[in-house]
């Protein structure tokens, strides 16, 4: 009745898809709970109720300090977000960036893992865990397989090269994934840790439909201001 003609765009959301278990958004601040700028609490976005928290001063991350394409990312150095409940992650995706340079990984370095009771450590399943020597891999993982940035990526690649610029990270796993606590960062008493930023979190309790997966890519890279790191193939 306007004389409006086109097409109708509807915005992706990463909550279409089916077994959506968390959702973590930076760059959504309501969801951040902070004082002074440091993190105790990183609300889920899913609808889920699967919020993240850290009660230890030493151990919580930032907000406010940096950003990714104007957007508010969390800063992380020897800090940890999680909970702890038994579950299966068996789809998780990232955007961050390691910016503590080096050529190697300083010690087993986490972006996400399986948790204990303890603040302070870590269970030995582990989602991203990436560890040093000479060629930076991806360790004890509960993944079959990586992306990134859209590509399929060996375990065996040079990951602090590939991750010290900003990227999004994916990896799922064939079979169910039974684990204790969803951990965001990692702390365990200063000798394992991510040191940088993160950006978005998303976990699904299935392995997605290379389509589906290739959907979260699509919405977090033009969210973030990564669309070039895709291939110019991708959907």
């Amino acid at each position: 009745g306007n004389n409006y003609h086109g097409s109708a765009k509807k915005l992706f959301l990463p909550n279409e898809v089916s077994n959506i278990k968390g959702w973590f958004d930076a760059s959504d601040t309501s969801t951040i709970f902070h004082s002074s700028n440091l993190v105790h609490g990183w609300a889920d976005k899913s609808g889920n109720n699967f919020d993240l928290n850290q009660t230890l001063n030493a151990r919580k991350p930032t907000t406010g300090s940096t950003t990714l394409n104007n957007l508010n990312v969390l800063t992380f150095s020897d800090d940890r977000l999680d909970r702890t409940e038994t579950g299966n992650w068996q789809e998780v995706f990232v955007v961050g960036k390691w910016t503590d340079g080096g050529t190697v990984f300083p010690t087993w370095v986490g972006i996400v893992n399986s948790t204990s009771t303890s603040a302070d450590q870590t269970n030995s399943g582990q989602g991203f865990t990436l560890r040093n020597g000479g060629t930076d891999m991806v360790g004890n993982c509960w993944f079959d397989r990586f992306y990134l940035n859209g590509e399929n990526t060996p375990a065996n690649s040079n990951w602090l090269t590939n991750l010290s610029s900003d990227f999004i990270l994916s990896g799922n796993s064939d079979t169910s994934v039974t684990e204790f606590g969803f951990q965001v960062g990692d702390a365990r008493t200063g000798a394992r840790y991510w040191r940088g930023y993160i950006a978005e979190v998303i976990c699904f309790t299935a392995k997605l439909s290379d389509s589906d997966r290739q959907k979260i890519e699509g919405y977090l890279a033009h969210k973030w201001g990564l669309a070039g790191n895709l291939d110019e193939n991708h959907p």
